[in-house]
């Protein structure tokens, strides 16, 4: 009679381990379908976002500015010079009464790595100042020398702006004496050129970028009998420009593709999220208890995926305490074998004798009713 007993009650486990067996497949092969999905679904979205739009990356990009200022001094007749003017390579002090104007060119050279389109304004700007020994101002005034220009860089790489202005030495001049010599002061006056450059990139791409330079040259205005010498400064500058980020619509079709992977995206991702999320709430009292038993007995227990032959001819010894498993250890000098269905939260430590296999369980339920039994 016991024997019928315990021959059924080794089908029923035999069937619920069969049924824990493929429950516990269903678990890993949902989860392995549901990643499969993810990394198809992430790898697709990322396709289609490349597809749908255009980017261009922004890069760093060297630039150099260069300028020359030349200029000649164009002299009335007189009976000691020979030549009709006197050129800035000369380096010479000239006598104002016998000049008659000046003829400057204005050279500025843009330079870049790569091809880039850039907005060049510029103008040239004359002001004369009138002021004391210590830059005290009494008189100024701007006067328009060439009016605003525009030229522009067209996917290339340099761009040359050249200019030539001829400026009446005397005009300029005859104010500042007249200034003087009608409000009886000592005065030190000049005329300041400037030929200012602005640049501005079309569209916005360029970023950082030197808007403004500045050329100049100063010269002097005295009296007749004061020496004067031109003083200037030019344009010798290294920098860098950094193209934007851009990034615009290239493909309506993978637009809408993009949008609707990213949803089936969030889908699937909540939904693994879910099945990692719920398998590891379940870690409680019971999944310590197990841990616990492993740690302790670790020389004692074999760590298996083989369940017990429930249904063997083999009489099954039912232990209610782990410690009394540890005795039959300890009497047999047999392994205390371990394995566990974790999807019915179920472990089995069972010792397989020649004649009966000693087995203790521990399910998750039994710790399950003790912790309401507290409640209650």
């Amino acid at each position: 009679m016991k024997k019928t007993e315990m021959n059924e009650k080794s089908i029923r486990r035999n069937k619920e381990g069969n049924s824990v067996r493929k429950k516990q497949v269903n678990f890993y092969t949902k989860l392995f379908i549901y990643v499969c999905l993810f990394i198809a679904l992430f790898c697709s979205t990322v396709f289609s976002l490349k597809k749908a739009f255009y980017y261009d990356v922004g890069k760093i990009i060297k630039y150099q500015e260069t300028s020359n200022l030349d200029y000649r001094v164009y002299l009335k007749e007189n009976d000691f010079y020979e030549v009709p003017y006197l050129d800035k390579e000369q380096n010479m002090v000239y006598i104002s009464e016998l000049i008659d104007y000046l003829d400057i060119r204005f050279t500025y050279d843009f330079n870049v790595a790569s091809n880039q389109t850039i907005d060049f304004t510029y103008s040239i700007t004359g002001k004369l100042t009138i002021g004391d020994a210590n830059s005290n101002v009494y008189f100024q005034r701007e006067y328009e020398l060439l009016k605003e220009k525009q030229g522009r860089m067209e996917d290339a790489k340099s761009y040359t702006i050249d200019e030539n202005l001829q400026i009446k030495y005397d005009y300029y001049n005859q104010i500042a004496n007249s200034f003087k010599s009608t409000y009886g002061i000592d005065t030190v006056s000049n005329f300041m050129i400037y030929l200012k450059i602005n640049k501005n990139s079309v569209n916005d791409k360029v970023v950082s970028l030197n808007n403004e330079d500045t050329m100049t040259i100063n010269i002097p205005l005295s009296e007749k009998s004061v020496n004067i010498k031109l003083d200037y400064k030019e344009i010798h500058e290294s920098s860098q420009l950094i193209d934007k980020s851009n990034i615009s619509l290239a493909n309506k079709f993978y637009m809408v593709l993009f949008l609707v992977l990213v949803i089936l995206l969030v889908i699937v991702t909540i939904k693994l999220v879910h099945i990692l999320t719920s398998r590891k709430k379940r870690a409680s009292r019971y999944d310590r208890y197990i841990k616990k038993l492993l740690l302790q007995y670790d020389r004692l227990i074999v760590e298996t995926t083989t369940y017990p032959e429930l249904s063997s001819s083999k009489d099954i010894v039912s232990i209610e305490v782990f410690q009394e498993l540890i005795d039959v250890h300890d009497n047999l000098n047999l392994p205390i074998m371990y394995c566990s269905i974790d999807s019915c939260r179920k472990a089995y430590f069972y010792i397989d004798s020649e004649s009966k296999i000693y087995l203790h369980v521990v399910r998750a339920s039994d710790f399950e009713e003790m912790q309401n039994e507290k409640r209650v």
